[in-house]
């Protein structure tokens, strides 16, 4: 189907009208999104195009039948026109459908203590129907939740029987307070669900809910206070309680700038894979994102594998409450050091991904382990920690941030200074504790030292 969009809002302080199309075709991953834009071309060679504006797009707008428009200040806003509409049904499951997503995307506007002027009021109708109101999202469960952690965000007044987590997300380097995030956590309200529950079966294609039957998401927006997308946390089923939260950006220009740029055409996603690599920006949406699923995620979902030199440590989702400083358990990693002798044990294994925890300060620490043998007791190790890009371990730089060795602890538990190179006494299990710089993962391999 195609979208047509006439609007008329200011920019650098003056009005201005726009007219956009778009059609939305079907999308191939890793090719095409499916979208067709149609507009005037913009300036430079990249093929984008840009919307028709001024006099162009207000004429536009009228031959196609759409709305007037005031020419002054009264006349602001968006009028959309769909042609052609691929519709799963006809019948009224086509309003109850687009309530829902307006209720799941655009709550924050439409809540009770949206600063004036920029609360929505959505209504909807099904052919000759009077035109309904939305639900307001504060009575509509599971919204409810959300909209007490947004008004925690804005200093409004909470309900009684929430109870409240917040955090200010920051990147240590740069330093920068990248946003706030706040969870909100109580009791189940009573659903009214406007279409039937979602069920985990690709083969239904009716109309279904988009309204989780249990919250345990984290909304994401930028100041403007839209709904980019939710990122899905653990669901504690064993609780009586289920949990929502918000996560704003910073209002700061250089923060926001670098959320905005990592969002798709459709604005629906935060990819800091499309910002320039090893930029600023990229660093503080990866952060963010990292620190945020490092707290709604209970344990880690990725177990480590063997081979450090081969996957990341710790991805994203992994919890750094959730392992314990200093637990010791599993083997140590593949091997990959000289035996010298074909076929006999190893006289070290190369290091295996043991966990994520922090220090004192809260700074992620990496931890791995290794098995030193009896024969190998007595010579020397160095510690060669890297960064993990592309899957590959690769040196630091100063982009990147430099893996600082904290301490080798021996089988017995003894801890030893801080060196890259080490004399093992014992044989047996050691671990490896490594300070994680920000926005990257860490590997670690060893390396024997000749005499």
């Amino acid at each position: 189907h195609c979208i047509i969009a006439d609007t008329l809002t200011t920019s650098g302080g003056d009005l201005t009208r726009r007219f956009m199309a778009a059609q939305m075709g079907k999308a191939v991953p890793g090719r095409f999104t499916g979208r067709h834009w149609w507009g005037q071309a913009a300036d430079g060679a990249d093929g984008t195009v840009d919307p028709l504006t001024g006099k162009m797009a207000e004429r536009l707008a009228q031959r196609l039948g759409m709305p007037l428009r005031s020419a002054g200040v009264e006349g602001q806003g968006t009028t959309l026109m769909i042609i052609a509409p691929h519709l799963p049904t006809d019948s009224r499951e086509v309003v109850n459908a687009l309530t829902e997503y307006l209720l799941w995307y655009f709550w924050p506007r439409m809540m009770k203590t949206t600063q004036r002027g920029k609360r929505l009021n959505a209504f909807v109708a099904w052919g000759d129907e009077e035109w309904s109101r939305v639900p307001a999202p504060e009575t509509f469960a599971p919204l409810d939740l959300l909209c007490n952690a947004m008004n925690a965000l804005r200093k409004a007044p909470v309900e009684e029987s929430i109870s409240l987590e917040s955090d200010l997300v920051k990147c240590q380097s740069p330093k920068r307070d990248l946003g706030q995030l706040f969870v909100a956590r109580g009791r189940p309200g009573p659903r009214r669900w406007l279409l039937p529950p979602r069920i985990n079966d690709d083969s239904d294609e009716r109309l279904v809910s988009i309204i989780p039957e249990r919250l345990h998401h984290v909304a994401l927006m930028r100041p403007a206070q839209l709904v980019v997308r939710y990122e899905k946390g653990t669901d504690q089923q064993d609780s009586l309680e289920e949990w929502g939260g918000i996560f704003m950006c910073s209002e700061q220009p250089e923060i926001e700038n670098a959320f905005a740029k990592s969002e798709p055409p459709a604005h629906d996603d935060w990819q800091p894979e499309s910002l320039p690599k090893r930029s600023h920006e990229r660093r503080f949406v990866n952060v963010a994102l990292r620190r945020i699923r490092e707290k709604i995620y209970v344990k880690s979902e990725t177990p480590a594998t063997d081979a450090v030199e081969e996957s990341p440590l710790a991805k994203p989702s992994t919890a750094m409450g959730s392992l314990l400083p200093g637990a010791r358990d599993g083997g140590a990693g593949r091997s990959r050091s000289s035996s010298r002798g074909g076929g006999k044990r190893p006289l070290f294994t190369q290091p295996g991904a043991r966990g994520l925890t922090t220090d004192a300060s809260g700074n992620p620490v990496a931890e791995f382990e290794f098995a030193v043998s009896k024969g190998f007791v007595g010579r020397k190790l160095q510690a060669i920690p890297g960064v993990m890009i592309d899957g590959s371990m690769q040196e630091p730089d100063e982009a990147t941030g430099f893996p600082e060795l904290l301490e080798w602890i021996a089988p017995d538990d003894t801890r030893m200074a801080a060196s890259t190179r080490l004399t093992p006494g014992l044989s047996g299990t050691w671990l490896v504790r490594i300070l994680v710089p920000d926005d990257v993962a860490v590997g670690l391999r060893l390396r024997e030292l000749e005499e």
